[in-house]
């Protein structure tokens, strides 16, 4: 049996070489039988071809021959199937199809798996459980159940609300317009009070007022001017008397046009613009403060005219007495 030659030179002659660039050149008939054997360190080993080994040790530590194809053919910066990811100068990469992982980093905040579930599957303008809100190119969001916000600004615009059951404290800057709305109510739970606006649904009619046994007044500059008592009394600018109309002590007055007392006119006229203790035409005769009355023209007794004994000297001034039994004068 012949064995592969052996050739041990231990030492080494730079004149070999012809240039730093050289190279040693070994050459068998059988590869097979090409082998660099003993102990020590190469500072280079420049292979033209193929080298067949059965592993490769870098630095002590034993290299996976299996895993060299994910290395060859790589672009930095773009990732290929069945290759291994090298980011490009910028550190950047593209060409991912997907990638999954248990958590991701934005920046200084994480992302969750089921944080990011919330993105996926979105419809814009349209909300859905368990899945972040957004708008449509319109700006607009539909199917919100119900919304809860601290505040409000700016112009709320929306369809007609079926029932809007609190609203706390509310400030209208212009006006309230209800449409198709027949009752407008207001309770204070405390006092038990309800007060009622109201338009009839026949007719149109409209009644203002409480709908319990309280008061219902007007105010005017903080004042109540004008008081209707839980049993229908009005009172004018005054404390309820108990009377069904009390114009109160600090009025001036009462116009009215026409007074009408079951069923019949009064005559106002006749009893304005009188003269106390002096005859007018057409108005009503009221004594002075002495009991004294003059500018009658012709005055008709059916019955008996007394002087009254009370005066101390009565006294009848006319020109003409005419009597049942004759004239005289």
């Amino acid at each position: 049996m012949s064995l592969s030659p052996i050739i041990n030179s231990p030492l080494f002659n730079s004149s070999f070489f012809n240039s730093s660039n050289g190279y040693l050149t070994l050459t068998t008939a059988d590869q097979r039988y090409l082998r660099l054997g003993g102990v020590g360190s190469l500072s280079a080993l420049n292979v033209i071809g193929n080298m067949n080994c059965g592993s490769l040790t870098i630095n002590g530590s034993s290299l996976d021959l299996s895993g060299l194809g994910y290395l060859s053919g790589v672009t930095p910066g773009a990732a290929s199937a069945s290759k291994s990811l090298i980011l490009d100068s910028c550190s950047n990469i593209s060409g991912i199809n997907s990638l999954q992982t248990t958590t991701l980093i934005l920046g200084s905040s994480t992302l969750t798996s089921t944080e990011a579930s919330y993105l996926i599957g979105l419809t814009t303008g349209v909300a859905q459980a368990n899945k972040a809100i957004t708008v449509n190119g319109s700006l607009n969001v539909s199917s919100i159940n119900n919304l809860s916000a601290s505040g409000i600004t700016m112009t709320i615009q929306t369809a007609a609300q079926p029932n809007i059951t609190s609203l706390g404290n509310l400030t209208l800057p212009a006006s309230l317009t209800i449409t198709n709305g027949t009752t407008i109510s207001i309770t204070n739970t405390t006092s038990s009070s309800s007060f009622n606006v109201i338009i009839q649904n026949s007719g149109g009619a409209q009644d203002i007022g409480s709908t319990t046994a309280h008061q219902l007044a007007l105010r005017t500059n903080g004042i109540r001017r004008l008081t209707i008592s839980s049993g229908g009394n009005v009172t004018i600018a005054d404390t309820a008397s108990g009377l069904q109309l009390d114009l109160g002590s600090t009025g001036t007055g009462l116009n009215v046009p026409n007074l009408t007392f079951r069923g019949t006119t009064f005559p106002d006229t006749y009893y304005t613009g009188i003269t106390l203790g002096g005859a007018v035409a057409s108005k009503a005769v009221v004594l002075n403060s002495t009991l004294d009355y003059s500018g009658l023209r012709d005055l008709s007794i059916t019955k008996k005219f007394i002087a009254s004994a009370s005066v101390a000297s009565p006294s009848i001034t006319c020109n003409t007495i005419t009597g049942d039994i004759g004239a005289g004068s």
